[in-house]
């Protein structure tokens, strides 16, 4: 059994704008498989909100966002990859800072790797799943987003 998780990240760089307000709320509601699931822990909003990475002028660098995950299986071991590209993009495109992924301290890769054994897996695990740019000195004033996607998968045929 797979799960196909998106998460999106979103920042904006202080520039000169014009007045506006625009508000907009999300509802996601999710009964999980008791066999295979990867939730947020209460309180975390790492899928089901927007995630902003504030930057800060100072040091030239972005805060990381990221959130506790629940993850478990009845059977198997749990897997994680990263699917597509892993980078802010700019309202320029050819503006972009790379993204570093980590559950736990497990830096994530476009390969599977197990983050939860068979024990682990089948009492329910709670991870950190952690963001963060990838910054140097020529980081250019644009409205940068991203849409990461990872894939959880679960060993056991279920």
């Amino acid at each position: 059994m797979k799960y196909f998780i998106s998460v999106a990240v979103f920042f904006l760089n202080v520039a000169p704008v014009l007045a506006g307000d625009n508000r907009s709320v999300s509802i996601i509601a999710e009964v999980p498989s008791q066999s295979f699931y990867v939730v947020e822990q209460s309180g975390s909003t790492i899928f089901s909100g927007n995630q902003r990475m504030h930057y800060d002028t100072g040091v030239s660098n972005f805060s990381e966002v990221g959130g506790e995950i629940i993850i478990g299986a009845s059977a198997g071991t749990i897997s994680a990859m990263l699917l597509g590209t892993q980078a802010l993009t700019g309202h320029y495109s050819a503006n972009q800072i790379p993204l570093e992924v980590h559950i736990d301290s497990l830096l994530l890769t476009a390969s599977s790797q197990q983050i939860a054994n068979e024990m682990e897996a089948a009492a329910s695990k709670v991870v950190k799943l952690t963001i963060n740019a990838k910054t140097s000195d020529s980081v250019v004033a644009d409205y940068y987003s991203a849409s990461l996607n990872i894939l959880f998968e679960n060993s056991a045929d279920l």
